[in-house]
């Protein structure tokens, strides 16, 4: 795992997070990582494999020993490999997480599952729109 936090603003980078970004606008996108950026308990690292970037993970980590997952995403072509979850084992070790949790929409809902985390609805938050949280960890 990398920090990303001092290259937010690289093409790879923000094209990476777009994928975890609803309506991913260049502005929305400088948005999002200026926000990293002035952040002091906000982190962002990735896993790169021969100078290519395939994943990135986002947490807000202020209230240790737990976290949030601000933004988690996998580029589409190695997606399937167990970078995510990679990603997702990697923050819990390294930050010594206790309980580690996101909101999320139904389609990363079954990668979710998969890694242990409880599920459950939030309704619908948007118009049409049902949200979930997702954690793992605590009890």
């Amino acid at each position: 795992m990398i920090d990303l936090k001092e290259r937010l603003h690289e093409h790879d980078v923000l094209a990476l997070l777009a994928y975890s970004v609803g309506a991913p606008s260049m502005e929305k996108l400088l948005q999002v990582a200026a926000r990293y950026e002035r952040s002091d308990s906000m982190m962002m690292v990735g896993v790169e494999e021969d100078g290519v970037l395939l994943g990135c993970i986002g947490l807000d980590l202020a209230r240790l020993p737990k976290a949030v997952i601000t933004h988690v995403a996998v580029h589409p072509d190695a997606r399937g490999k167990g970078i995510g979850r990679h990603m997702l084992a990697d923050a819990m070790q390294r930050f010594s997480l206790t309980v580690i949790g996101a909101e999320t929409d139904a389609s990363a809902v079954g990668f979710y599952r998969s890694c242990g985390f409880t599920v459950k609805s939030l309704g619908e938050k948007y118009p049409g729109v049902e949200r979930f949280w997702c954690e793992r960890g605590g009890r």
